[in-house]
């Protein structure tokens, strides 16, 4: 099983070579710019990462409907393996005594699962006026009468406001607003090099106790190959049993302005991921036994990118006197790609359930051939998302003989059995962000050793005598519930 595993992700990562013109490309970010083109001339490598940037800043429809198609051929290609794995998963949970792998995965019960799937259910029949609606905005933008979801990843990207900020300042910028927000402390320190392309900087809580150390090298260089920041957790060196964290990008220069606001979100995020593994730490590693939500500082991270205290910062100084109206399009547009990304999500949650829950499909693919596999696996895909995106079939272009590589990608990367998971801790994110402010909550969600963090929101949010799926779709998502329980019917009063 392992073996296929590793065939599976080798196939995915291997690049596929296209030329595209330079010129084609909306780039406004310089810092992925020479990382899509590390050779200098019109062939990109695509793999995974320059995928997901193209296809955001490809101008030329006809070469995005290109690119699309030639990497979609390649996930197709290897769903015969894909159906080899959902086998011997099958056989591998069931010599465990366990009924299906979803079952050994998520240990959740028949009646536990129920109540997951209509979450799920629920949020998506919530969340389908204001899809709609967005749907119909942004095919109207690119003047198209159906819309594929790579073009609404390219049409919210092509309306994103075009903020530049220096690498040095969306650092600065995280790290003011963590210091704001959770009162840690980020101090310049000469005691510790590790090496001499990175700077060494001591974290400390509110309490001003030093809790780690962060190692920070943001500047390109020949054999650094990454796309976007990076955290890599290392190993203790000093023997003060503190954690240490390395933090990586790859920008040609510090004080030119190439970053966009996405960048400077995946900063944030990134930091979540730098203060888990220091204020989480154990001397036997990082205690995760709640991996459904195993993105959760992450995205509270993201939801923080958007609070009006970064958003000020920002706005005020690009756009002075006009910075609210600046700050209401950043916000709407967040708002806008949520409820799209929680759409797929929906869909990519439903897929990963049935195809390692179901015996009826494990059966079928015991007795087919090898086409007959793509086949009943496409045909399963667009049957789920005819389900998610019924109601707007008319205007959303669904290819019938493609999987969408997200579905695919949630399948072997270690998260598969609980994609759910994902959409759980967005909402338990969001709730967390709001309790920033009350009474460090942050500081004690953080110093959680047990990583037991959704025991400890509900604590919370239960005290304020709030119901956290309700808030979310309220606040968050400006849904107005027309009864005050949840799965009620609903409608949407305002979207922008």
């Amino acid at each position: 099983m392992e073996q296929t595993e590793n065939n599976i992700y080798n196939l995915i990562e291997k690049s596929i070579k296209l030329k595209i013109d330079r010129s084609k490309i909306d780039a406004r970010s310089e810092s992925i710019m020479s990382s899509v083109y590390p050779d200098k001339n019109d062939f990109i490598q695509i793999n995974k990462k320059t995928f997901c940037y193209l296809i955001k800043k490809l101008k030329d429809k006809n070469i995005r409907k290109e690119l699309e198609d030639q990497y979609n051929k390649k996930y197709i290609d290897i769903l015969p393996l894909i159906g080899k794995l959902l086998l011997l998963r099958s056989i591998y949970a069931k010599s465990l005594n366990f009924n299906n792998y979803y079952e050994f995965c998520s240990e959740k019960t028949n009646e536990e699962t129920d109540e997951l799937q209509n979450l799920i259910s629920d949020l998506n029949d919530k969340l389908d006026n204001s899809f709609g609606k967005i749907v119909t905005e942004l095919k109207g933008i690119i003047k198209k009468d159906k819309i594929s979801f790579n073009d609404m990843i390219y049409t919210i990207e092509l309306i994103r406001p075009d903020i530049k900020l220096k690498p040095i300042e969306v650092l600065q910028y995280v790290m003011i607003t963590i210091q704001k927000k959770f009162n840690i402390e980020f101090k310049s320190s000469k005691t510790y090099l590790l090496n001499k392309f990175s700077n060494c900087i001591e974290v400390y809580d509110n309490k001003k106790i030093l809790k780690g150390y962060l190692f920070i090298d943001l500047i390109k260089r020949e054999n650094k190959n990454i796309n976007q920041t990076t955290v890599i957790k290392l190993n203790n060196h000093y023997g003060n049993n503190l954690p240490s964290v390395y933090l990586m990008s790859s920008y040609s220069e510090l004080e030119k302005e190439m970053c966009t606001y996405s960048e400077l979100v995946n900063m944030f995020r990134e930091f979540g991921n730098v203060l888990i593994n220091i204020f989480a730490y154990t001397p036997n590693g990082i205690n995760e036994i709640d991996i459904e939500i195993y993105n959760f500082i992450p995205d509270v991270m993201e939801f923080l990118a958007y609070d009006d205290f970064i958003l000020d910062l920002i706005c005020k100084k690009l756009y002075g006197d006009n910075f609210n109206k600046k700050k209401r399009e950043i916000k709407i547009l967040r708002r806008l790609e949520l409820i799209v990304n929680l759409k797929l999500k929906c869909a990519n949650a439903l897929f990963d359930n049935v195809v390692h829950s179901s015996s009826t499909l494990i059966e079928k693919i015991k007795k087919s051939e090898l086409e007959e596999i793509k086949t009943t696996l496409i045909d399963l895909n667009y049957k789920i998302m005819k389900d998610i995106f019924g109601e707007h079939i008319d205007i959303i272009d669904i290819n019938k003989n493609y999987i969408l590589p997200s579905a695919i990608n949630n399948l072997i990367n270690g998260n598969q059995g609980f994609i759910y998971g994902t959409i759980l801790s967005i909402i338990l994110a969001f709730n967390a962000y709001t309790l920033i402010d009350s009474n460090d909550f942050i500081i004690k969600l953080l110093e959680n050793k047990e990583y037991s963090y959704r025991k400890m929101i509900l604590e919370f949010v239960s005290e304020l005598n709030h119901d956290y799926y309700t808030d979310f779709l309220i606040k968050c998502l400006n849904i107005e519930l027309k009864k005050v329980n949840a799965y009620d019917d609903c409608t949407q009063t305002e979207i922008y």
